[in-house]
């Protein structure tokens, strides 16, 4: 009987460990990514170039955070648009404008 306790006790604590190491994947996989700014554009309050502008003139060759991406306006055959952070403000930039460094999760 002690033995059976013994081994029940060794899984309770190895799924517990596996589950906190499966927590920690998944964490790790939805942390922010970055990317670099392709052509120049504005960061946008929304998914729309009709939004208004919360910081303008990104350049090529800038880095910047990703978030993730959603869908928004259509421009260029295209809906994906980056949801993005730039010196404190958060906005989105159509797919279009910058290249993304990694895989991006979607919002």
């Amino acid at each position: 009987m002690r033995k059976l306790a013994a081994v029940a006790a060794a899984l309770t604590v190895a799924a517990g460990i596996t589950v906190v190491a499966a927590a920690g994947t998944a964490n790790a996989t939805s942390a922010p990514s970055t990317g670099t700014i392709r052509l120049s554009t504005n960061v946008y309050s929304a998914p729309h170039s009709e939004s208004p502008a919360v910081q303008f003139g990104l350049q090529p060759g800038q880095k910047i955070s990703i978030v993730c991406f959603t869908e928004g306006e259509n421009v260029y055959g295209n809906d994906y648009w980056f949801r993005v952070g730039q010196g404190g403000q958060m906005g989105f930039v159509h797919k279009e404008f910058i290249v993304p460094d990694g895989s991006v999760e979607h919002c």
